[in-house]
């Protein structure tokens, strides 16, 4: 049962709790029964196709399917009332003002409980406990958790780890310099070409490119002259 502390709980928690633990003392496989213990034992009974009154032997024995069958008709058309779809909540406008907002805050709920929950199986599954054990229980609840993403970044100048921090959604847990390197002074030579290193190339190459079409101009010139 959900017995413990309930300081943490908002009223509709143990309203909740309260409802489930009172239908469990009474329920199937209960102690004290009762009589709506014995009608849900019943019912599972029959659902599962169990033979309740067996024939005597030599006879034919007769299995009653029905509560299984009217059980399994009547599930579709509740589920496509209820579970089909996009649209499975719908608020209700009090006037022309409210009516923007009652489209956007039906479009949010739609979106957690469809998108974002297997709410067809929930109902489905709520639906035939209602129908079977004549209860059928559905706990809402927002789960708030804080997803944490570990980046590491390395030989980072001061103006990278000033971006970093200007993300106020960034917490640096660990920042050590380099080795040599003095805060708020420049980078040491060999960090600093190591970090230009493809631009330092890229240069070399554009000069030399630059330097044989030149060469090559001046002696077709030379040439002609």
């Amino acid at each position: 049962m959900a017995d413990g502390d309930y300081s943490n709980q908002t009223d509709a928690d143990r309203e909740l709790i309260k409802a489930v633990n009172d239908a469990a003392s009474t329920g199937y496989g209960s102690e004290t029964w009762g009589d709506l213990g014995n009608q849900r034992a019943l019912a599972i009974d029959y659902y599962l196709g169990r033979n309740i009154t067996p024939a005597p032997d030599g006879r034919s024995q007769v299995i009653d399917r029905t509560v299984y069958e009217t059980i399994q008709w009547i599930l579709p058309s509740l589920t496509r009332i209820f579970a089909s779809g996009d649209d499975v909540v719908a608020i209700v406008p009090q006037g022309p003002q409210d009516e923007q907002p009652a489209e956007q805050e039906s479009q949010y709920l739609n979106y957690l409980i469809t998108q974002k929950n297997p709410w067809y199986d929930i109902f489905t599954t709520a639906a035939k406990d209602a129908l079977l054990n004549k209860a059928g229980y559905v706990y809402a609840c927002r789960d708030q958790r804080q997803n944490v993403e570990v980046a590491k970044y390395e030989r980072q100048t001061q103006m990278g780890v000033a971006l970093l921090r200007q993300d106020s959604e960034n917490q640096i847990v660990n920042l050590t310099q380099w080795q040599g390197a003095v805060l708020g002074s420049p980078l040491p030579l060999i960090e600093s070409i190591a970090i230009a290193w493809p631009q330092v190339v890229a240069l070399i190459a554009g000069v030399i490119v630059l330097f044989v079409a030149g060469y090559v101009a001046f002696q077709r010139q030379e040439v002609r002259a």
